[in-house]
């Protein structure tokens, strides 16, 4: 048989998390996550709910083990996707909002950055500096920084 706590550290495994990162996900305290695997406390009905809303994992066998530990991928939400954080959320719902227009206003946007980055690979933080930048490098961070948080739609601004 195996027990709550035991389904608690295998979900927690499988999605390759440390005790801190799935606390951080669910909100609550690393000490509280590992109280739980040692079988020393367990979750109340909410702290369960969040846990299968945040990782999509199905209630039945996080409860009883009964069934898939995951719910099936027709059942879930691109909301639920446990790499997204809080703000992350925030811009698709926001993004989900907009008339149809600006959205595609927007992702002719994303495609002309996604195409610059092809161009211009990312390089780590410490590597960057204004002498090993080229010339072109050096113009495109100047015209993201002209037009960093605004849109120009059909002769308005929206800010971001």
């Amino acid at each position: 048989v195996i027990f709550m706590k035991e389904r608690i550290k295998k979900l927690r495994k499988e999605l390759k998390l440390t005790q801190q990162g799935f606390a951080d996900k669910l909100g609550i305290k690393r000490n509280t996550i590992a109280n739980y695997e040692l079988g020393r406390n367990a979750p109340v009905d909410s702290v369960l709910a969040l846990i299968c809303r945040t990782f999509r994992v199905n209630e039945e066998w996080l409860r009883a083990g009964v069934g898939e530990m995951f719910l099936p991928p027709e059942e879930s939400n691109i909301l639920d996707d446990p790499s997204l954080d809080d703000m992350d959320k925030r811009i698709l719902r926001a993004y989900a909002e907009l008339p149809a227009e600006i959205r595609k206003v927007i992702k002719q946007k994303m495609r002309e950055i996604v195409a610059e980055q092809e161009n211009f690979p990312a390089l780590d933080i410490e590597e960057v500096t204004a002498e090993n930048l080229t010339a072109e490098e050096k113009a495109a961070i100047k015209k993201m920084r002209i037009e960093k948080n605004t849109f120009n739609v059909n002769g308005g601004t929206i800010n971001f």
